[in-house]
């Protein structure tokens, strides 16, 4: 099931339905998606959450989630965070366990004492990087368009105007994202980001 502009139901060409259900696309959906997607399922279906906490309250008994990274450690305020904080451990409680693109989330989990490190347990760390022996490395001249793969959101906050080689101009910074999968595996191999820097 995925968040959609209009109720739909479609078939992917590796023979995977797909289920559209109409809610606002950006954040304030959540909610809605997550009560109408309940409503959707049947008892037995197992659940994925491609984001987990975008799914409260709503949590399925049997699911599971993926967590992709701590965002909410920007200048937030105080009430974003709290609320944050909530839906998050809310996630923990619900699903049956956790597969973390980073170690950040685990650890900020951590922080929150005994309570936290019990559901720490229930996460699972699988790395999020590029393999540059399967990703080669070319030469390119001066004048030659440089393309970065980031596998984190490429935003201030990460870190993109403190390297002396590169500076990011919003200008020159488009999104195209795009996601390599490894079809034959069915699995998620990265999801990355392409930009145009300037030098």
């Amino acid at each position: 099931m995925q968040k959609g502009f209009r109720n739909f139901e479609t078939t992917c060409p590796d023979g995977i339905p797909v289920i559209g259900i109409k809610a606002e696309v950006r954040a304030k959906g959540d909610m809605l998606f997550a009560r109408r997607a309940r409503r959707v399922a049947t008892k037995n279906d197992v659940w994925l959450y491609a984001s987990g906490e975008d799914a409260w309250p709503y949590f399925a008994d049997n699911s599971k989630a993926i967590q992709h990274g701590i965002w909410w450690d920007g200048p937030q305020r105080l009430h974003v965070r709290l609320v944050q904080r909530v839906r998050v451990l809310s996630m923990l409680r619900a699903v049956r366990s956790v597969l973390c693109v980073d170690t950040n989330f685990i650890n900020w989990v951590r922080t929150l004492g005994p309570s936290g490190y019990e559901l720490t347990k229930k996460c699972t760390y699988l790395p999020n990087y590029v393999d540059t022996s399967k990703l080669p490395v070319t030469r390119r001249g001066p004048h030659e368009r440089l393309s970065i793969i980031t596998a984190r959101r490429f935003e201030p906050k990460r870190g993109t105007r403190s390297s002396p080689i590169l500076s990011v101009k919003s200008g020159l910074a488009h999104a195209v994202a795009f996601s390599l999968c490894d079809r034959s595996a069915r699995r998620w191999s990265a999801c990355c980001s392409r930009l145009r820097v300037s030098r």
